[in-house]
């Protein structure tokens, strides 16, 4: 599956880090529970990438975030 959409400097309510997650269609529309979470990063306060936790991927999925950049692959 690839990604239709992609979102930078995330933050997660309670969390320091900040994240990017790309998308199978896009979780700001109409119908986010048809969107599927491809992949994401946590980046810490040194710009260090480490993979998401599960809790992490649950949240990026449901919505619960807000991102500063974001965008569609061949729009």
């Amino acid at each position: 599956m690839k990604a239709t959409h992609y979102f930078h400097k995330i933050k997660i309510d309670r969390r320091a880090s900040k994240y990017s997650a790309w998308f199978n269609g896009d979780p700001m529309s109409r119908y986010p529970s048809l969107v599927c979470l491809i992949d994401c990063e946590r980046i810490d306060a040194l710009g260090r990438s480490f993979p998401c936790s599960d809790k992490e991927k649950q949240i990026l999925q449901n919505g619960a975030w807000s991102a500063k950049q974001w965008g569609a692959y061949g729009s």
